[in-house]
């Protein structure tokens, strides 16, 4: 396994865990179905994966931040519908389906291998956009995660996570 980049022993675990869930193909660690070629039909496969959290926003030229989201569709979808987008999560195997699957399509995005509670590697105000699901019940200090998303935000935008089941709850804004 390439380096460590947990920040402490949750978060060790997690990654542990995670590669082991993700090696054995558990379903929810990779993308799931395959999104249509043309433009509408992505968006409408987007909107599908995020539950509509982001229905009507246009992600031409924004930059997109898809925090822990290794695991799915939206980032590879966030760039070919014109986002800048960055994608950091975890699991080294996550990202490597993602990096296949990327090229494979032909989509450019920054792939970025971290633990979600540590982003110096990022800038302050770097993103216009944060798109997160379903990770933060597995740390234990959700307020880490919630701050490093306020510090790489631009100003003014809207932080929404999925809950593990129900609609969409916001988590502040900045």
């Amino acid at each position: 396994m390439a380096r460590r980049v947990a920040v402490d022993d949750i978060g060790a675990h997690n990654e542990r865990m995670w590669e082991r869930l993700a090696r054995a193909g558990i379903p929810y660690t990779r993308p799931q179905g395959t999104p249509p070629r043309d433009r509408a039909g992505k968006r409408r496969f987007l909107d599908r994966i995020t539950h509509g959290t982001l229905k009507g926003m246009t992600l031409e030229g924004k930059r997109v931040l898809s925090l822990a989201g290794g695991g799915g569709w939206d980032a590879i979808l966030f760039a070919e519908l014109g986002a800048d987008t960055t994608l950091v999560d975890i699991s080294a195997t996550q990202l490597a389906t993602v990096r296949r699957l990327a090229a494979k399509r032909r989509t450019a995005l920054e792939i970025i291998r971290a633990d979600m509670r540590d982003l110096h590697i990022l800038g302050s105000g770097e993103f216009d956009v944060v798109f997160h699901q379903h990770s933060l019940v597995f740390v234990p200090d959700a307020a880490r995660v919630i701050a490093e998303v306020a510090r790489v935000l631009a100003q003014e935008e809207l932080l929404q996570r999925r809950r593990r089941a129900g609609p969409p709850a916001d988590l502040g804004v900045r």
